[in-house]
């Protein structure tokens, strides 16, 4: 992180090695992490920390208290200002009705099962739903734990929530919904309002 700091700032820790056309650009650093580690990290530097909570949701809140409870605002890359900033991702899936937006989570849930169960072949519908109750697989679909489904304010009230759980300072929001359309749906429901 150092080094990298180092080639955006024009002041390369390695001699002779300069970024191009990144140096003195200083583009300001941020650690994205799904471990305790990267929130230890990003503490000890000074930096802002994005949490993976759309796969790695066991870890959100630890991830947010030791970030905040070991900021270091004089760590060796914290800017003149620096003060906590953490980010949290989480999947979301909206909907105009619950059904469609709990049906859009079953079946990004299938294909989460599909990817990492599959192992090269296709499972059927069956295979999918025999599957469900194995071990594996239900620590495959616990990376889904935080994700947030349901209609507009269903899922405006979770945001608020988590945010109020984690303090989180911003969010990434991850577009859970497989169907194109229901992803476009997705947006236009959580997209701000213009002019607002």
């Amino acid at each position: 992180m150092l080094e990298l700091h180092g080639y955006l700032s024009g002041n390369s820790l390695i001699t002779g090695v300069n970024a191009y056309p990144g140096a003195g650009t200083n583009v300001p650093l941020y650690i994205l992490g799904s471990s305790l580690f990267g929130a230890q990290l990003a503490a000890q530097f000074g930096l802002p920390y994005a949490f993976a909570s759309h796969f790695a949701p066991a870890a959100l809140n630890d991830a947010a208290r030791i970030y905040r409870e070991t900021f270091d605002a004089h760590g060796p890359l914290a800017g003149p200002e620096a003060k906590p900033h953490f980010i949290a991702a989480v999947n979301v899936i909206a909907a105009d009705d619950t059904s469609a937006a709990r049906d859009q989570r079953r079946q990004a849930e299938d294909g989460w099962l599909q990817a990492f169960l599959g192992r090269g072949r296709s499972l059927s519908p069956e295979d999918l739903r025999a599957v469900r109750g194995h071990p594996q697989a239900r620590q495959i679909l616990g990376m889904l734990d935080r994700t947030i489904v349901g209609t507009q304010s269903d899922v405006v009230s979770g945001l608020e929530a988590l945010v109020r759980e984690v303090q989180a300072d911003e969010l990434i929001l991850v577009n859970l919904a497989v169907a194109e359309e229901h992803q476009h749906r997705t947006l236009e429901l959580l997209a701000p309002a213009a002019g607002s």
